[in-house]
């Protein structure tokens, strides 16, 4: 008969520990794909049909199938040619991986990691080793940094940002070696892919690397940052983005929520001012108040879709509201916009190919980050420097009024003269000619 040290016994006692840890957190993983309902069938029983798809329509959607997170989940060792070549296409086509060059995603197949948090779980603390980077498939991510507050006499943790699907966070600690600089939980349920430091060394180390040294090249380009500490620009380029819109994309709408301030590095931005105006009782022109905010850019896109012009837009549940959409002016480089200034009914388009320095507002209007009350003094100035609904509303007019006797004075001219006159209608004319038009007026 074998006798067990004391220290064997610990030993033992701890491994058994350690597995059955690991088995319950598997196990808790898992639970949730029991709730998956897309490749139930429906059978004969109407009953059971009617519970399931009334559990379908209530479920959030996810990026993954159950299928392909079988995938995922399966080792590296046992995936065929075919699951390969599905990964690859399934890689091409997730949000996250998209600022990633198709070569990069190849290499990721066989390193990332399917983990799933429930919300409000912590997943790493300020000053811990960084171990891991992720990617966000669907849930809510809360950036978060400890301060000192004065009133409470002690560290709280301070919100900085919140990611969603597509973004992705941890890639500083591994790119600098250094601990982490903010505590990351999840405020819903959280679906990721997770790189560990080796391959990311391996991987994406040069890419981050270069993707920093081009937002921080991107900040120094304007004053309004010259003040910032190297440790406020680190932050800045960890929760900041570079993003590129093509011609005549919608870059912000009423319908938006304005999570970032938005820097113009190249490109030409449009800013478009939608008026709703109905006659009144005595049958003059009013802008209509409405306590719901129009919905902009489905106006927008409705402009792109049908032949109505950008003067002419009738919803259909309000007949006796027209849509007047107005060129504003530009936002060239060097410009921003979406630091809290005025943007009801407003719509920003790109003119050409627009790169934008994305920075979160959340964090931008902080105290710390706003040195010499810059943030407040650059919304005065844009808020004084665009016109308002009002006098937009009554250049409106002024115009309409013009219009009518210059057509007026025209056919007079050409009856005198016995010309004939043009067949031509203004919804002939292509939308975005006829908002460049009114740019001249405006």
């Amino acid at each position: 008969m074998v006798f067990e040290t004391k220290e064997q016994i610990i030993k033992r006692t701890k491994l058994a520990r350690y597995r059955f840890r690991v088995l319950i957190r598997k196990a808790c993983l898992n639970s949730r794909w029991l709730s998956v309902l897309e490749d139930t069938k429906l059978g004969d029983n109407v009953l059971k049909n009617i519970t399931i798809a009334l559990k379908r329509s209530q479920q959030k959607q996810s990026v993954l199938t159950v299928h392909d997170k079988a995938n995922l989940r399966k080792p590296f060792s046992e995936r065929t040619k075919e699951v390969y070549a599905y990964l690859e296409t399934l890689f091409d086509e997730l949000q996250c991986f998209k600022s990633l060059t198709p070569i990069l995603r190849r290499k990721l197949i066989n390193v990332v990691e399917f983990q799933f948090y429930p919300k409000h779980r912590t997943i790493f603390r300020e000053g811990h080793k960084s171990l891991s980077m992720h990617f966000i498939l669907t849930g809510e991510i809360l950036i978060s940094k400890s301060t000192y507050d004065k009133k409470v006499g002690t560290m709280i943790d301070k919100a900085c940002n919140i990611l969603t699907s597509g973004d992705f966070y941890g890639q500083v600690g591994l790119t600098y070696n250094i601990p982490r600089n903010a505590t990351v939980s999840t405020e819903t349920d959280c679906e990721l892919l997770c790189v560990y430091k080796e391959d990311f060394d391996a991987i994406l180390k040069e890419t981050m690397e270069s993707k920093d040294e081009n937002i921080k090249s991107a900040i120094r380009r304007f004053n309004y940052f010259k003040n910032f500490s190297e440790e406020t620009i680190t932050t800045c380029c960890v929760i900041s983005r570079i993003e590129q819109f093509n011609p005549q994309q919608i870059i912000y709408s009423q319908n938006d929520i304005m999570n970032f301030a938005y820097f113009v590095l190249s490109g030409q931005c449009m800013i478009l001012q939608l008026l709703k105006i109905q006659k009144n009782s005595k049958g003059k022109s009013e802008l209509y108040a409405s306590k719901k905010k129009p919905n902009s850019l489905d106006v927008v896109k409705q402009m792109a879709t049908k032949h109505y012009g950008a003067a002419s837009m009738i919803e259909p549940e309000l007949t006796n509201i027209k849509y007047q959409f107005i060129d504003v002016g530009t936002f060239s480089c060097g410009g921003s916009f979406g630091i809290g200034e005025e943007m009801e009914n407003r719509v920003i388009l790109a003119r050409n190919v627009v790169q934008c320095l994305m920075i979160p507002r959340l964090w931008l209007l902080q105290k710390s980050q706003n040195i010499g009350n810059v943030w407040p003094r650059l919304q005065v100035f844009l808020n004084s420097k665009i016109p308002s609904q009002q006098q937009l509303f009554e250049n409106y007019l002024n115009n309409q009024k013009w219009k009518k006797y210059k057509k007026k004075t025209i056919e007079e001219i050409k009856r005198e003269m016995g010309l004939k006159v043009s067949q031509t209608k203004y919804y002939n004319v292509p939308v975005i000619c006829r908002v460049e038009e009114d740019d001249e007026v405006y």
